[in-house]
C-alpha cells in the first residue's frame, strides 16, 4: 500500500496520516525552547485559550520541539505533527499519544 500524502497535491493542505482526509483541526500547540540537555520543559496551548507550563514529550531528547495537535473530520485520529532537532538535523513526522505513526 503507498503511504498517503502529507499534503494535498492540489492546494498544499496536511491531510491526516491515517486515512488521508484533508479536513483536519489544529488542537493544541507544544513549544519547547532549550539549549543542549537543557532540563527545561514546555508550554502547551490548547484552541480554547488554557495554558500550561512545564510540560513533558518533547520531540527531542535534546534540543528544542514544537508539536501541533490535530483531530480528523473523517476518522478518529488525533495525531501530532512535531518537528524536532538531533544532533544539527530538523525532522518533521506525525505521531498518536506522544508515539511516531505509520503514514500508510
Amino acid at each position: 500500500m503507498e503511504p498517503f500524502p502529507v499534503f494535498d497535491v492540489d492546494d498544499d493542505s496536511l491531510c491526516c496520516p491515517r486515512c488521508g482526509f484533508f479536513y483536519l483541526h489544529q488542537t493544541a500547540v507544544e513549544v519547547w525552547n532549550r539549549k543542549e540537555d537543557e532540563d527545561v520543559g514546555g508550554i502547551r496551548i490548547t484552541k480554547d485559550g488554557n495554558v500550561a507550563e512545564e510540560i513533558g514529550d518533547n520531540p527531542s531528547t535534546r534540543r528544542s520541539g514544537v508539536s501541533i495537535a490535530f483531530e480528523c473530520e473523517e476518522c478518529p485520529c488525533n495525531a501530532e505533527l512535531v518537528i524536532f532537532q538531533h544532533k544539527g538535523q530538523t525532522f518533521i513526522e506525525w505521531r498518536e499519544a506522544h508515539r511516531a505513526i505509520p503514514t500508510v
